[in-house]
């Protein structure tokens, strides 16, 4: 059973306990649905039986389940209104569960329950449902990887030593990494450029396959680059002044 989580609106970065031992919300029930696959399948003419193609995972259904408890630290007005602005079917969720993650859609606002036992002035049952599109649990923190980086010597007030000199900065040699995925499918990564000085048009290269991808840029210090390669949100951004 799936119990004491962290439920997060990525949008608003707010967040809410759920737990089965320390208020103000309390779990009953939290369910995580199977993942739907779809097999796509083809066929000749004439043909007894079918190819299989390829097989699609689909969404997968999320509820929870829980209390709100009145509290001397929160009282329930405002336990159910942290719920309230925390669910919004326009907001993605996050489930925080030890080191993973699963992120949904709510389908609707959060639905709370109409029974006098079960809403009054002490306690009040709530209902969060949705659909996960990611189906897959991931890592709540992603495995970061530096390939190359600059470690800064420059400190303020400058004091440079007159028998050893100053060393402004140590460019780190590594150009090259391999960071193996964990999980049981090919995700992706976020490649990450940041310029701390001038660069021309910087090129990323595959080892294995020689494929290369070139920013057709001059970028300025400051300036960064993020590549996303994941399955469903694959995107170059460019950053300028935050």
């Amino acid at each position: 059973m799936i119990e004491d989580i962290t439920l997060l609106n990525t949008k608003t970065h707010t967040s809410i306990q759920i737990n089965s031992q320390i208020g103000p919300y309390w779990v009953e029930k939290i369910v995580v649905g199977p993942i739907k696959g779809s097999h796509h399948t083809f066929k000749y003419l004439e043909q007894i039986g079918e190819y299989m193609d390829n097989t699609t995972l689909e969404t997968r259904d999320v509820s929870i389940i829980a209390w709100a408890v009145d509290s001397q630290e929160l009282p329930l007005s405002k336990a159910k209104g942290m719920v309230n602005s925390l669910c919004s079917p326009q907001q993605e969720l996050e489930i925080v569960f030890g080191k993973y993650r699963l992120r949904f859609y709510p389908d609707s606002s959060v639905q709370w329950s109409t029974k006098e036992g079960e809403n009054n002035d002490l306690m009040a049952k709530f209902l969060i449902q949705g659909q996960s599109f990611s189906p897959m649990w991931g890592l709540h923190s992603p495995i970061q990887t530096p390939i190359a980086y600059t470690v800064y010597g420059l400190v303020l007030p400058l004091v440079i030593p007159l028998d050893s000199g100053l060393v402004f900065g140590v460019i780190q040699p590594t150009v090259s990494a391999r960071i193996d995925n964990q999980g049981d499918l090919p995700m992706g990564c976020i490649i990450n450029i940041e310029a701390t000085g001038r660069v021309d048009n910087p090129q990323i290269n595959c080892a294995e396959t020689q494929e290369a991808f070139l920013l057709g840029k001059t970028l300025e210090p400051g300036e960064r680059v993020v590549i996303d390669t994941r399955v469903g949100s694959r995107s170059v951004t460019g950053i300028v002044d935050g």
